[in-house]
């Protein structure tokens, strides 16, 4: 459903589709229509980029789940939303990834109609700038307007306003649309209801692994579950899967449901791995440690 990024759309609309709406990888499997990511940016991605940005796209409309046959796959299908965690190494372009997905979501969709009308993305306080810089960098300043909100004052409170009323009627100018709003964690957590009356198709969550202390109750997921955006990605640089109930953390707001309550998580995937990483581990539980985490992986495989 989503193309490679330089292949044309009336090739791919030539592919045949397969019974009940299945397609190829990399064809059309709804309607015949093509989605391909903007030239004007996807000339500037390098190879990985144009599969992060392809991968993504599958992703959020469950098109790339991997599911092993010993997983039960209608947990997939049950979780709330769809979701991904991005997590390259810094330097290897996760906001330029971003940008690609949310331009194509924003205009394109795999029936023919734009998947978001509005995107939000978080970031810590200090990155607010950076990411409007980013946008100018890599969309020309014109083809996603980007409304910062910065701090907790009217001026933020003002910004929400205007990207969640969206553009006055009849009006033609790219610089009345402003689709997409940069904020930060702290003034999200204030000004959630308004982001959430917006009703935001996409999140992007940046410096993501800062949710993996987070509590159930901790205001900024509070504010992130308040908004409930369908379409969810996770960027990090950190890794977090040295310690596996702060990876379920992060993985259950990506995607709810998908590794169960976290005292469970616990019991089957957490206490078994580092119980089998002991010195004084038994030949049984180093085996059952192995079977954990293989069984881990392949739960969350294509969402990572």
């Amino acid at each position: 459903l989503v193309v490679d990024i330089e292949k044309e759309a009336e090739s791919l609309n030539r592919k045949k589709v397969g019974g009940g709406g299945g397609g190829s990888a990399g064809g059309s499997a709804v309607g015949g229509v093509a989605v391909v990511v903007d030239p004007y940016i996807a000339r500037k991605l390098r190879p990985h980029q144009r599969e992060g940005v392809r991968w993504m796209y599958r992703v959020l409309h469950g098109l790339e789940a991997k599911v092993e046959e010993h997983v039960n796959a209608a947990r997939l299908k049950t979780s709330h939303g769809t979701g991904c965690l991005l997590a390259d190494d810094m330097g290897l372009g996760k906001s330029l990834q971003s940008l690609a997905l949310v331009w194509t979501m924003l205009r394109q969709g795999p029936r023919g109609v734009p998947t978001a009308r509005r995107a939000l993305l978080v970031c810590p306080a200090s990155l607010v700038g950076s990411w409007g810089a980013e946008f100018n960098k890599w969309l020309g300043g014109v083809r996603a307007q980007a409304a910062l909100a910065e701090g907790g004052g009217l001026e933020a409170a003002e910004v929400y306003e205007k990207w969640a009323r969206g553009a006055p009627p009849g009006t033609k100018s790219a610089f009345d649309h402003w689709p997409v709003l940069v904020t930060s964690y702290e003034t999200l957590r204030r000004l959630a209801p308004v982001a959430a009356r917006a009703k935001p198709e996409l999140l992007i969550c940046d410096e993501a692994h800062r949710l993996r202390n987070a509590q159930q109750g901790s205001q900024t997921l509070a504010a992130l579950r308040m908004v409930n955006v369908p379409h969810r990605v996770l960027l990090t640089g950190t890794p977090i899967q040295n310690n596996l109930d702060e990876y379920a953390a992060v993985m259950d707001f990506a995607c709810p449901g998908l590794l169960g309550p976290i005292g469970q998580f616990h019991r089957r995937f957490t206490a078994v791995v580092q119980r089998g990483g002991e010195p004084d581990a038994t030949p049984s539980e180093v085996a059952a440690a192995r079977e954990a985490a293989r069984e881990l992986a392949a739960l969350t495989a294509g969402r990572v």
